[in-house]
Order: structure tokens, then sequence, then C-alpha cells
């Protein structure tokens, strides 16, 4: 199984980057702590529907997939199920549920090789690297999940979210000397080259808004009132999760509706323009989110950061 993950890796050649006046540039992979021992796989031949239930059952955002032997195949998130979901288990103009609910029980193998260019390449660091060039390599390139291989030639998972526990780690904190300064001082809201801004208005359907996430290219974005147009939650690639063959007509049912279903309507992670860096980091990590909304006074959406903006700032 492990040479078969050997040859699908891409093994990239990174440029040093040095994070100035931060001791964490010096630091290695290994120094991690906490990162999954194994990579939670399916095999080729399980249905998307299984694969959905995994990713539920360990409360993960992506799998490995492994053909018949074992060997790994690559990986696939939930953004990429999001994707098939939205547009391959539904016709653009016309919504039949009987056939959506069949496209979720073929093998995984049928979306396999269309998901997005994040996960059709893999990418691999050895425990050895600098965490300065892993955080430039996965900012430079929003990679959200890379695979790190151990002396021992095992493997294991690493993800933007692990990057950023360690950044907040109590013995790393004093070092984050630009964390001290707000999102507007550090030209985060709204930067040139920025992706589109998107919300969705709470009365449109939940297949419309995973549509509208996929086609710009946002794994979450914020359910607006159609009246105050004030965030007031949050819809994301990972509410799939909880969608099986019994509940998929639930994507059918306005955005709110949707989320009460299937587990509760959640009030938004928000901040203004005036937070720190370090206070977003810690309440997108105590709420276990990616992306911070920005409002203005009146609860209107401003703008999004997520932890690949941030980490930019460092790499």
């Amino acid at each position: 199984a492990a040479d078969g993950l050997h040859e699908l890796i891409n093994h990239v050649k990174l440029k040093t980057s040095i994070i100035h006046s931060l001791m964490i540039g010096e630091r290695l992979l290994k120094d991690l702590q906490g990162l999954n021992d194994e990579i939670i796989s399916v095999q080729l031949s399980d249905s998307v529907s299984t694969a959905l239930q995994t990713l539920k059952q360990h409360s993960i955002r992506v799998i490995g997939v492994k053909d018949a032997d074992g060997d790994f195949e690559g990986l696939v998130t939930v953004f990429d199920i999001m994707a098939y979901i939205s547009f391959g288990c539904f016709d653009a103009e016309k919504v039949d549920i009987k056939r959506a609910k069949e496209e979720l029980e073929k093998p995984i193998s049928t979306m396999f090789g269309q998901t997005h260019d994040e996960t059709k390449k893999l990418w691999c660091f050895e425990e050895s690297t600098k965490l300065s060039e892993v955080t430039h390599t996965m900012s430079a390139n929003h990679i959200h999940y890379a695979i790190v291989e151990a002396e021992d030639h095992s493997f294991r998972l690493l993800s933007q979210y692990d990057l950023v526990q360690f950044l907040l780690a109590s013995e790393n904190k004093e070092e984050l000397k630009f964390a001290q300064k707000s999102l507007q001082e550090l030209g985060l809201i709204n930067p040139a080259g920025s992706p589109v801004r998107v919300s969705v208005e709470s009365t449109q359907t939940a297949l419309y808004a995973f549509r509208l996430m996929e086609l710009t290219s946002h794994s979450s974005v914020p359910l607006v009132d159609p009246n105050t147009k004030g965030v007031i939650s949050t819809m994301s690639a990972s509410h799939l999760r909880e969608i099986d063959t019994e509940n998929l007509d639930l994507v059918m049912k306005p955005a709110t509706r949707f989320l009460e279903s299937i587990h509760a309507l959640e009030p938004p992670v928000t901040c203004r323009e005036s937070a720190t860096v370090i206070e977003v980091l810690e309440k997108l990590v105590a709420n276990n989110h990616r992306h911070m909304w920005v409002v203005d006074e009146k609860f209107q959406f401003v703008a999004s950061v997520s932890f690949s903006d941030i980490l930019k700032l460092v790499a």
C-alpha cells in the first residue's frame, strides 16, 4: 500500500521561505503534535454514500481512497463530493430525486479523477521539512491537505488547521507579533486579487448554495437574511456529511430549513474589521471553522478571511 502512495505523490522541490523574526521558521514538521497516525480510507468500489458516512463517522473533511489491493489511489474531500452531488446527481434544469439517489450509490471511482485540482495532485512533505517551507507552499498553492512522510515511511495527514493550531500553541504565541494587528491594518479586507465575495439568501435552496459554492470555488458561504442582509448562519460543504439516500431531498429545501433538519441553525462566526489576527484564529479554532465572516455595524457581510489568507502572512 505504501508503494502505491509513493508512486502517486508528487515530491515538490520547495523554495525556502524564511519567516523573518519568527523562530517557528526554523522548526520542522516533526515538531507538530497531534497529526493523525492513520489516513482514514475507503475502497474505490465503495459508494459515494459510504464515503459520506465515513466522513461523518470520523468528523473529518477528507478521506483516502484505495484500490482492491490496498494501494493508495489518492484523496477525496467533502468539497469534491459536494460538487458531485450538486452537479452530478442533479440535472441543471430538472430535479429527479430518484436518479440523484442512484448516483449516491455509485462507486466512488465514478467521481474519482474528476475532483478539484487540489486532490488530483497529492502533495507530500518529509518530516524534516521546515515549517516555513510547508506554510509557504500550502498557502501559495491553496493546499488545504497534504501528506507527511515519516522516517519509517509511514504517512500522516497534514491540514492547514494543524498549522494554525501549532501557531496558537502557548509557546509560540509570543512570536506572532504580526498577529496583534487588526485585519484592516494587515490588508486582509478584500485585498486585490481575492476571490469574489459571495453570500446566499436564506430563502434559496441548499442545492443552490452548494452549486454557487462550487462555481465560485468557496467551501463555505454566509447565509444572509433576505430583508436585512445581515449574516445569520453559515452553509458549508461539510454539512453534506449528514446526507444519505434517505434524506437527500433535504437539499431542495431552503438553506435554513436544510440546516435545521440536519443539525441546527448555528449562529455565524463573525468579527469586525478591527479584530486582531490572533482573535480571529482563536475564534475559528474554538468553533472548528475555516472561514471568518467580517461584518459591519448592521451585521452585513463585508469580507471573508480564511486560514489560507492568514497563513500567507507567515510564509
